[in-house]
């Protein structure tokens, strides 16, 4: 119903799968799962749909949706992770993105579907990271990954408009119930006196269940910026490069 919607990240799968990709928007925070060669239906004048769909956390169900600002893929391909508006970063199965009958994510799949008809729904999110440093005002914050080369495990990075980059680990053998969270007094976290772009406010008083693992184990990497942290990337090396 809205006429402004803007596509603000986009990522392709791994090799086997590169005809597929993702996309996610302003409106919300679903994940919207794609097949490069089904284009040709545009030329038949028929619409060109996505595969599927992912639910909304519950949270955002019962609240209001949030926007995605960025994905990345990790180093295996098997997680997709999404940076939302909601000062939240969520997993996703990347196997899961279709529930039911899949063929279009089988490995060098050479039949793809060629008549339209309505997108199929996908799994939620499995879990998400959260921390109080961890926050997104602007569509400018990013998120990033490092895969996992030699001694250095993989590692997530997302910018922040409290003026630093905040580092998860993704290994899931090393998330714990001590960091895990199910429930949030404040479903957005205050915003910071620095952030001078106008971004979302909390205005909801109660408080918002969660029916997902909310991890806390990330570490804000405070000192090197004076103003909002949008870009991250990391290097050949696995070196993190933040502006």
């Amino acid at each position: 119903r809205r006429s402004d919607i803007t596509v603000t990240s986009l990522a392709f799968l791994p090799q086997g799968r590169e005809n597929l990709f993702v996309t996610a928007s302003s409106t919300n925070s679903c994940v919207r799962l794609w097949d490069l060669r089904t284009a040709h239906n545009n030329r038949r004048g028929r619409p060109v749909l996505p595969l599927a769909t992912t639910r909304q956390p519950d949270s955002h169900i019962k609240y209001r949706g949030f926007a995605v600002t960025s994905m990345a893929l990790g180093g295996d391909g098997a997680r997709l992770y999404t940076l939302c508006r909601d000062g939240t970063v969520y997993t996703y199965s990347t196997s899961h993105l279709v529930l039911g009958s899949a063929p279009e994510l089988s490995l060098n799949n050479n039949r793809p579907r060629r008549t339209g008809g309505s997108d199929k729904e996908g799994l939620g999110p499995l879990y998400g990271f959260r921390h109080p440093r961890l926050q997104v005002a602007t569509f400018y914050v990013k998120v990033g990954v490092r895969k996992a080369t030699g001694d250095k495990p993989e590692m997530l990075a997302a910018g922040s408009a409290d003026n630093c980059a905040v580092l998860f680990p993704t290994d899931e053998r090393f998330l714990s119930n001590d960091q895990k969270t199910t429930t949030e007094d404040d479903f957005l976290p205050p915003m910071p006196s620095s952030a001078t772009r106008s971004g979302l406010r909390r205005t909801y008083s109660g408080r918002v269940e969660d029916t997902i693992p909310i991890y806390q184990s990330g570490t804000p990497l405070v000192g090197g910026h004076v103003k909002e942290v949008s870009a991250v990337s990391w290097t050949a090396d696995g070196e993190l490069v933040t502006v």
